[in-house]
This record gives structure tokens, C-alpha cells and sequence, in this order.
């Protein structure tokens, strides 16, 4: 947040000269401060080589302040009375660091002071140095300033000249894209290109001209700060370039280190670097970096970062994509949720993925100065810390479960590598917190009617092999200096906690209670919940569930998508053959339609002329003269909101679409011991029973149907042969070849797969006879999968509870043996949703219940915003509260004079007034009357008073 950088690529037109002597420079007018703040300014400069001085060690010292080799290389200006335009602030540090500078790859002299000499940019691959037959030190000129900045020496081309091409990753052709098949592409080799005038085509990565490292850069070699006024201006050429072009030794530059404090003023930067040599088609990069510190210690910190960013030629560890964020403001509380895009991505600079988790920030301030209040070893605020939940007793921080392995490698939840420079480590979240991610919240710890900043962040883990530390998504609300109005990130929100309008009628319960929902085809025994987040995003919708196999990498699974039934029906403006972004993606195709004019009542436009990207939300017309720019159009279609989701359990990941989200709880296949048994039924006496899918030592496996026994005949209706009279059914035993008759109807209650069945006849006992061709209370019921020989997929054993004791299973008794199922490709549900309403009735019955605060209003009130600018004050507030949807509210002074007059239609519960009159003037003190009336004819009256 305290760089930035600025690119600039200078070419001479092929068709040009060569130009022998050719400088870059800069102006600066610098007004550290504020724009009226200028008269008080110092200036200085801390060239990239000692002054005088051959470089020594690492270190050198400038203004007594010990600075690093990478953070010179600097103009900068600073503010010495610390005073700014605006009282409250302290002015920074500002600075311009040279990056890229120009190269010269021809004067034998050592420019970047990086070991190597002459190396340049537009050179081919060169030689393999091989360390066998040609020196790893090769081409190095001072081993230990290469050794410092790039590492032991390692097999390498000799046009690589710092040795960072890898064949595994940077093997891509000269457009650097991988699979492009474009020139020198898996060749083996580094590779660049050049056209035939010397215009540069393409390099690989870290090699040629997209490596910055591979130019013997000549830095900042000229540096004024003036006085302005009077000749020192722009339009004075002779001054702009005799001072840019000012080839004077660095040490005649000493006297330019400070300013001297008694010649304070409005000083302006002129800064240069060269000379260099341009031939025709010669293109020469520069890169500037605006830094921004605290003093000058914390400049001198970012331009080192600056200069690390360069030599990793711009790539660097980047935090994972903001998450975007909706915000629901209620009674007492604001709920926030957002999407989960940022757990997938891959930061660019490690290739790998090391998302962490979330951080949510709260504040008062949009600029959220009281949340940075976790400083550096330097003392400048550096780190945020997140929003603690007093009642939860825990920071409204998430992170992925970690492993043991994950929490002894951070220690205290801290991650181990710290910031360089800054001796500060980033807390990762507590070790022990295994609740895991989550994409909302709750804050149930805020106060009506005053207004909240939040912002929810995304942080990654580093990477401890790299020495990266965590970096974190940034945390932006702007706010215009004109209007007053704020813009948002998509991962920044605000809130204004309050009821919602008098007259509500909610609808949520019905949906997550689960009224309307309809499981249409398929066994599954799995749960389906809702939940609402947004009651007043509800629609009147209709929705169906359906579960299909997906591929997940190698692995396949069982997913489930949601179809929006009910159509969108959206109005755009014509893009021809140019794509128009639709505001949903994974539409249904065939359910596309498109009107003419700004509702369906229009001429329908053929989806034969339409090209549509279901995945990508968007539409586009085949040709020119279709979907025309000048016109408006709607579109219906069904889409699906959820698309092959995997997300089970109680995991909240899917995406809130029309106010709620949907969670699927899906179940293990197992025997559903809980739910298997009798039904209720008069004259079961004595009857237990055991469900298994084990018998002796033969192979098992669970099959996903529920078996029902349906008794038919009572257990003592047999012939004088003791057999049933008139058997309901028979099935052969275990052993034997005699059928056993079955007093009981048996059938697959879940669908028409039949299983072989068998009775295990047990052996006679002097009290029970055994073997008897029928089927007798204790005799095991075995269920055997269907195409195996003896594979037990469900064993039933009704057995007496009591062994000493008469028993019955009266005719008409059923028992069910149940599974639990998981979802499969024929399960399918149904739900409808319902739009909450407003009784116009109801808001009036409310009238009685409204009120103002703060009333008295005295001098302010709670929930006014403070200006931008701290001399002035914000809006005053006072509210008034329990409103209906739609009302107006009339303020009158004492006397019946008409003061002001507000109009509110809205959902929420409150209005604001900021106290002044219809014509923009401040009221005076005193009491007033307000009157509010509602088109209904509801009516109330009440009054305030002001007290200044």
C-alpha cells in the first residue's frame, strides 16, 4: 500500500538515427503536506553508489540512519516542522526510487555493482556453462557481490547471466504462456526474440529482457532540488537539461544530502539518469517506484521491498483475491456473508496454493486507522487485528483445520517467518480453533442507528521455504471530497443496524422449517436445510434439487446443483456481436428468451441468430444488426445458482443466491438401527428383534433398500402337519432342499431390485421343534445381494424377549428393517420460496410505537459521521425510529411554521434528519412538532426538542 510503481519503455524509431548520448530524466513538485503546505519543504538524494567511497559490506550510512544497499537509489522529500494543511495529520515522507534505469552493456565497468560486467538484456543463450568443462565462474567479475545477490554459483547459459532460468518452469517460448506451442517452446534452451529491425518480439521468463537483473544498469546519476520560481520552471530548457544531462562526479553531489533546515522552501525534484546509446530500433525500459514512509527509516524499509519486487522482475507473493461481501443489517445485529473464490487460487510467485483464511475488520472510521494497531519493530502500525465477538470471546478470524504437524509449526498461531525489516511475525488464528472456514457472520455486539465499516479479508500462509511471510487482501473505502459519497470494495460494506419496517411479514420460517420441501423421486435418507440471511432478497421462486456423478480431479462423487425454476427476467442494452454479461451464469439454454423493449410483452428475438455461454452468463448476437446498441431488451431464463456442488455436511460454501443458502447433510450407508422395528400395532406381545448384515464368517455388503415383513397369517394358524394354512410365501433354508414356509410377506421397500432369501432353520429342542418347513419365532432371515452366490446384505432375527414367556405377532403387524441411504443420481427434491410482504395495516396499528433519538437532541448525537475534513463537522442526526415502509414526516416549529419535510419509502425502521430546514439553513433550539402520515391514513403526532 506504500508503493507504487511506474513503468516507461523509450524506443527509437527504426526508421531514426542512432542517437550516441541519451539521458532520462524527471520533475518533480513535490508538496509534502497538503497542496497549501509547500513553503517549508527539504529535498535530498541517496545515489545508488557511495559517495567518494568504494562500496563496502552490505551496509552504508546516510544521515546517521543505516541503510541496506537495495533501499538507495532515492530522491525524497519531507516536511521538518511535521505540520500539514490539515492539523490532525502528520505529514510522511515521499520519495521517487529509481527501478529500471538505463542500460549500459558497453563501458567494461561493473554499473549495478552485482559482480557481472557489461551483461545486457538482448543477448542470446550463449554457452552451458557446465562447471566440468567451463567454470561456474564464468563471466563473474567479483564473486562475492554475485554470490550476495544471486546465489552460489550453479550450471547456467552464459546469456543467463544471473543463472534464475529453469528449464522445468520457464521453458514457455518467447510469449511466456505455456501451451502456445509458440517459438522455442520445451526446447531446452532459453530462448528471446527479435525482429528483423531489432524490434524485441518475446523472451522467456527470467531470461533476456523480461529478466531485469540480466542489465548492467547504470542507476541515478544526476539529482537538483531547486527553488521554485522565477527561471526554475519547466518551460526553462536550458535548466531542465543541463541539470538531467549533468554528467558531475557523484561526490560533487555531497552537498545535496540535506537540506539545510535555514533554506526551508518549495523545492522541486530534477533527477536523471545516463548517458546511454540508442540505435535505430534500440527500445530502453525504465521503472520508477512512488514510495510513501512514515519518517525516513520507513521510506528506506519500502524501497527496499521496491527493489526486491524488481529483482524478482515484478513477480512477488500476492494475497489471495478479495472475497466479496454482502451485508444484511438487522435489529441489534448485522450479518455478513461472502463467496469463496479465493480458497481455489494459486498465488503466482510460489505456484502453489496457500489460502489460510479470513479476517473480518470493524470500524467506525472508513478508513479503518483504529484497526492498524498492530506495530512494527519500528514502531509505524502495520498489521490489523481483527474484530473480537466480546460474547463469543473469540476474534472473528478463520483459518483451514490445521494438521499437528501445521500447529507446532506455528507456534502461538504465529507464522515463523517475519516481515523483513520489520520484526513483526502475522498472526495465523488460534492453534487450537479447529471450527475451521467460514463465509458468515453474525455481529451481535453493535448499537442502533450508528453506522459500521466492515471489511472481510483474505490471507494466505506464506511460504516458510521461500521466507515469504503471509501476505493479506486489502481493506479500501474511498470516500469523493465533493459529494461525500463513499465507494466500496467488493470485500468492503457498510451497515447501519436497525429493525426492519413496521408491518413485516416474515417468511423465512416456512423454508427452514422445511414446509415446502418435497423429496419426488430416489431413496436418499439425507437432510436438506435452509437457511435465510436476507429475508427481504426472498422471491417467489420455485426450485429443484438434483444429484448427478461429477468428475473432482480423479476422484468421482456425487454432486448436486439447484434449478431455479421461476425465470429471471432482467432488461439489458444491445451489444450487436459484442457479448452482453447476463447477471447470472449456468442458464438453462432452452429456457433463454429475449424480448424486444423493457418487459416479455415485446417481439420475441430468435435464439437462432443468438450465441449463448451458459457458463459464462453471457449472450451475444451472431451478426451485426441483432441486439442492436441503441436498444433495450429483456431476457427470461431458468439457471442454476448451485452447479455441481460437493459441499456436504455442515459446510458453508455454497453461495447465498435470492436471500438463503442451502446446506446437505448427506448419510453413511449403514443399517438404520433407530428407525427399525414394528410398526405401532395392538398385540405385539413378547417380540424383540436384531438387525445385522453379518452371518458366520460369510462376505457382507450393505445394499441402499429397506426391507418391510408384512405378517399375513397368525403365528398359530397351521394344519394338523404344522404348517401354515394358506402360507403367504416360501423360501428355501440355508441347508436342505424342503421350501420354508413364511407367515409374512417380504418386500424392497425402496424400489424393484428382488434378493434371494433364505431361512436359517435351527435344530429342534425339546420344547421348540425345529426343521419344520415353516418359519418359527428365532429363526434368522438372510437377504442375499443379488449376482453373488452368498453375499449377506441383510440378516432379520424376530426373537421372543422372554424366552419363558407366551408371545404374538398379531396379524397385520409390519416390521421394517431401514438403511441409512446417501444421494444418488435419482434423488431429486422440490421447494418453493415465498417473497415477504408489508401490511400496510399493520405498519399504522405500529404509529404509537415511534419515536425520536436522541430526544432532546444535545449538541450531537451518536450517529454522526465525521467529515473528511477534521476543521469541519459532519452532518448533525437525529432519527426517527418504528417507522412504517412508507410515510411522510412533517417537522414544525411551536408556532405551526412548517420547518422541514421528509419522505420515506424504504424497508428499513428509520429516518434520518440532519437538522436543517427545506431551505438548507440550521434550525435554532427549541421544540418542535413532528406530524407523520402514511397513504393509508395512518397518522401520529410526537415532539422533539433541540437543545445547542
Amino acid at each position: 500500500e506504500d508503493i507504487v510503481f511506474l513503468v516507461y519503455t523509450a524506443e527509437n524509431d527504426v526508421r531514426s538515427k542512432e542517437l550516441p548520448t541519451v539521458f532520462f530524466g524527471m520533475f518533480g513538485d513535490p508538496h509534502i503536506g497538503g497542496p497549501n503546505n509547500f513553503s517549508d519543504d527539504a529535498a535530498s538524494f541517496i545515489p545508488a553508489r557511495p559517495i567518494g567511497k568504494p562500496a563496502f559490506d552490505n551496509l552504508l550510512v546516510v544521515d546517521g540512519k543505516v541503510t541496506s544497499q537495495l533501499s538507495r537509489n532515492i530522491v525524497y522529500s519531507w516536511d521538518p516542522d511535521g505540520k500539514s494543511d490539515l492539523a490532525i495529520y502528520v505529514p510522511g515522507y515521499f520519495g521517487y526510487k529509481f527501478l529500471e534505469s538505463p542500460n549500459n552493456s558497453t563501458d567494461a565497468i561493473d554499473n549495478d555493482d552485482d559482480g557481472l560486467v557489461d551483461e545486457s538484456p538482448t543477448n542470446d543463450k550463449g554457452t552451458f556453462i557446465d562447471g566440468i568443462n567451463i567454470p561456474l565462474k564464468t563471466g563473474v567479475a567479483d564473486s562475492a557481490k554475485y554470490v550476495a545477490l544471486y546465489g552460489a554459483f550453479k550450471p547456467r547459459w552464459s546469456g543467463d547471466e544471473d543463472g534464475d532460468w529453469v528449464k522445468e518452469t520457464d521453458d514457455l517460448g518467447v510469449d511466456g504462456i505455456f501451451g502456445t506451442g509458440d517459438f522455442g517452446e520445451g526446447n531446452g534452451v532459453p530462448d528471446q526474440q527479435f525482429g528483423p529491425d531489432g524490434e524485441w518480439i518475446g523472451s522467456e521468463p527470467n531470461f533476456g529482457v523480461r529478466d531485469v537483473n540480466e542489465s548492467d544498469q547504470i542507476g541515478l546519476r544526476s539529482f537538483w532540488s531547486l527553488p521554485w520560481g522565477g527561471n526554475n520552471r519547466p518551460k526553462n530548457d536550458n535548466l531542465m537539461y543541463s541539470s538531467i544531462v549533468s554528467e558531475f562526479d557523484t561526490a560533487a553531489l555531497a552537498g545535496l544530502y540535506t537540506t539545510d533546515p535555514a533554506n526551508l522552501g518549495d523545492y522541486i525534484f530534477l533527477y536523471g539518469s545516463g548517458p546511454f546509446k540508442m540505435h535505430p530500433g534500440h527500445r530502453e525500459r525504465f521503472s520508477i517506484a512512488l514510495l510513501m514512509g512514515s519518517d525516513l527509516k520507513d521510506l528506506l524499509l519500502n524501497s527496499e521491498t521496491a527493489q526486491l519486487v524488481l529483482a524478482a522482475n515484478y513477480r512477488f507473493a500476492q494475497p489471495p483475491p478479495k472475497p466479496k461481501v454482502r451485508v444484511v443489517p438487522g435489529d441489534g445485529r448485522v450479518t455478513l456473508y461472502w463467496d469463496n473464490a479465493a480458497e481455489s487460487t494459486v498465488d503466482p510467485f510460489s505456484g502453489k496454493k496457500d489460502f489460510e483464511g479470513y479476517k473480518i475488520y470493524r470500524s467506525q472510521d472508513y478508513t479503518f486507522a483504529d484497526v492498524f494497531t498492530v506495530t512494527d519493530g519500528n514502531g509505524y502500525p502495520f498489521l490489523g487485528k481483527a474484530l473480537y465477538d466480546e460474547k463469543a470471546r473469540k476474534s472473528a478470524q478463520w483459518h483451514r483445520p490445521w494438521t499437528k504437524a501445521e500447529q507446532d509449526k506455528y507456534p502461538g498461531g504465529f507464522m515463523p517467518v517475519e516481515y523483513r525489516g520489520r520484526t513483526v511475525k502475522y498472526f495465523m488464528g488460534e492453534p487450537s480453533d479447529t471450527t475451521g472456514l467460514r463465509h458468515e457472520y453474525v455481529d451481535s455486539t453493535v448499537t442502533n442507528g450508528i453506522t459500521y465499516y466492515y471489511a472481510v479479508v483474505s490471507y494466505d500462509h506464506g511460504d516458510d521455504s521461500l521466507q515469504l511471510p503471509p501476505s493479506e487482501s486489502q481493506s479500501i473505502i474511498q470516500r469523493d471530497a465533493v459529494t461525500q459519497e463513499f465507494k466500496f470494495d467488493v470485500n468492503t460494506v457498510s451497515a447501519v443496524p436497525n429493525a426492519v419496517a413496521a408491518g413485516f411479514n416474515s417468511t423465512k420460517k416456512e423454508l427452514q422449517s422445511g414446509l415446502t420441501l418435497q423429496h419426488t423421486s430416489g431413496p436418499a435418507t439425507g437432510e436438506i436445510k435452509f437457511k435465510v440471511l436476507n429475508e427481504l432478497d426472498l422471491k417467489n421462486g420455485a426450485y429443484t434439487i438434483s444429484f448427478a456423478k461429477a468428475k473432482v480431479g480423479t476422484d468421482s462423487i456425487i454432486a448436486y446443483s439447484v434449478l431455479r425454476r421461476t425465470p429471471v427476467v432482467e432488461q439489458f442494452i444491445g451489444n450487436e456481436n459484442l457479448f452482453v454479461n447476463l447477471q447470472n451464469k449456468n442458464f438453462v439454454v432452452s429456457s433463454v428468451k429475449v424480448y424486444e423493449g423493457t418487459d416479455t410483452n415485446g417481439t420475441q428475438v430468435s435464439n437462432a441468430v443468438l450465441f449463448l455461454d451458459s457458463a459464462g452468463g453471457r449472450l451475444r448476437a451472431l451478426a451485426v444488426g441483432t441486439l442492436l446498441k441503441t436498444k433495450t431488451y429483456t431476457v427470461s431464463y431458468q439457471y442454476y445458482p448451485i452447479s455441481n456442488s460437493g459441499f456436504y455436511k455442515e459446510n458453508d460454501s455454497n453461495p447465498v443466491f435470492d436471500g438463503f443458502r442451502i446446506y446437505v447433510v448427506n448419510d453413511t450407508l449403514i443399517l438404520d438401527q433407530p428407525n427399525t422395528g414394528f410398526q405401532s400395532i395392538t398385540g405385539l406381545t413378547n417380540v424383540s428383534h436384531t438387525v445385522s448384515n453379518l452371518y458366520s464368517s460369510l462376505p457382507r455388503k450393505l445394499m441402499p433398500h429397506d426391507i418391510r415383513l408384512t405378517f399375513t397369517k397368525a403365528l398359530g394358524d397351521t394344519n394338523a402337519s404344522g404348517f401354515y394354512n394358506a402360507p403367504t410365501d416360501s423360501v428355501l433354508p440355508t441347508s436342505g432342499s424342503l421350501y420354508v414356509k413364511l407367515p409374512f410377506k417380504i418386500e424392497n421397500a425402496t424400489d424393484t431390485t428382488k434378493y434371494t432369501v433364505r431361512v436359517v432353520e435351527k435344530t429342534s429342542t425339546p420344547r421348540i421343534p425345529r426343521k419344520n418347513g415353516r418359519w418359527d419365532i428365532g429363526e434368522e432371515i438372510l437377504f442375499i445381494v443379488p449376482g453373488t452366490a452368498n453375499t449377506i446384505f441383510m440378516n432379520i432375527a424376530l426373537n421372543k424377549s422372554v424366552d419363558s414367556l407366551a408371545f404374538d405377532i398379531p396379524v397385520g403387524s409390519v416390521f421394517n428393517a431401514r438403511t441409512r441411504k446417501p444421494y444418488g443420481p435419482t434423488d431429486k427434491y422440490t421447494f418453493t420460496t415465498k417473497a415477504a410482504s408489508f401490511n400496510a395495516q399493520a405498519g399504522d396499528a405500529n404509529l404509537n410505537n415511534v419515536y425520536v433519538v436522541p430526544n432532546p437532541y444535545v449538541i450531537s448525537s451518536a450517529f454522526e459521521l465525521p467529515s473528511n475534513r477534521p476543521d469541519l463537522r459532519g452532518d448533525r442526526v437525529l432519527q426517527f425510529r418504528n417507522l412504517p415502509v412508507e410515510c411522510t414526516i412533517r417537522i414544525y416549529t411551536i408556532t405551526g411554521e412548517l420547518v422541514q419535510t421528509l419522505r420515506k419509502n424504504d424497508q428499513t425502521a428509520y429516518m434520518n434528519w440532519d437538522l436543517l430546514s427545506s431551505e438548507s439553513a440550521r434550525i435554532g433550539y427549541g421544540v418542535y412538532i413532528y406530524h407523520i402520515e402514511t397513504p393509508t391514513g395512518g397518522k401520529k403526532i410526537g415532539r422533539l426538542g433541540i437543545i445547542k
